[in-house]
């Protein structure tokens, strides 16, 4: 589901508390916004994942 941030409530520094968007409702450049965002995220989660991933070969050297 799509989700719109809000400005204000932040649970994390520098981060914005979301909020569900009706999709039936919302407009197109409502929705066209929340997506590119969700897109966004979803970059810095790989990004953070494949970082992670380079660190497993030197972890298991030292297992």
């Amino acid at each position: 589901m799509l989700q719109q941030q809000q400005a204000g409530s932040s649970p994390l520094p520098g981060k914005q508390h979301a909020k569900r968007i009706d999709l039936e409702s919302a407009s197109t450049e409502v929705i066209v916004r929340e997506a590119k965002l969700l897109e966004q995220k979803a970059e810095e989660s790989m990004e953070r994942v494949r970082k992670e991933s380079e660190k497993v070969p030197l972890i298991m050297k030292d297992v």
